[in-house]
């Protein structure tokens, strides 16, 4: 499994509360990551759909933190994942390159109900229309 190499430096938070969840793309993790992750206790995962219900992709979120866009199409230019919390939405970073993609969430987990993707030019503040998403519901 391929993973992406990309790092962005700015981090999203949607308000100043203390604990409220930020995020960033990570650099690429080891591939037994994915599944290790997929088997820890604790971990929400979701399908990717976009707006017609057709699959996109999958995602996983983990009790630590640690998060993956798994299977998805390779990205359009200007693909921007973001986590969709109790307090807004939160700027992830740009997808570039992999079908997986290893991201990082700080703060409030229990905050982060899913993740969604938006197309856009140069970097959003706020997102834009989205072209897929997914709710993160415990692996069973």
């Amino acid at each position: 499994m391929a993973a992406a190499l990309v790092v962005v430096l700015a981090v999203g938070r949607p308000s100043s509360e203390p604990g409220s969840p930020g995020a960033r793309i990570a650099p690429a993790a080891s591939p037994g990551s994915v599944t290790q992750l997929l088997a820890e206790p604790g971990t929400r995962a979701g399908v990717l759909r976009s707006a017609t219900g057709a699959p996109t992709g999958r995602v996983a979120l983990g009790r630590d933190g640690q998060g993956y866009v798994l299977d998805s199409r390779p990205p359009a230019p200007g693909t921007w994942l973001w986590l969709d919390t109790t307090s807004g939405p939160v700027l992830v970073g740009r997808i570039t390159t992999s079908p997986t993609v290893h991201f990082v969430v700080r703060g409030d987990l229990d905050a982060v109900e899913g993740v969604f993707v938006t197309v856009e030019k140069g970097t959003p503040r706020v997102p834009g229309a989205v072209s897929s998403r997914a709710d993160l519901a415990p692996v069973s």
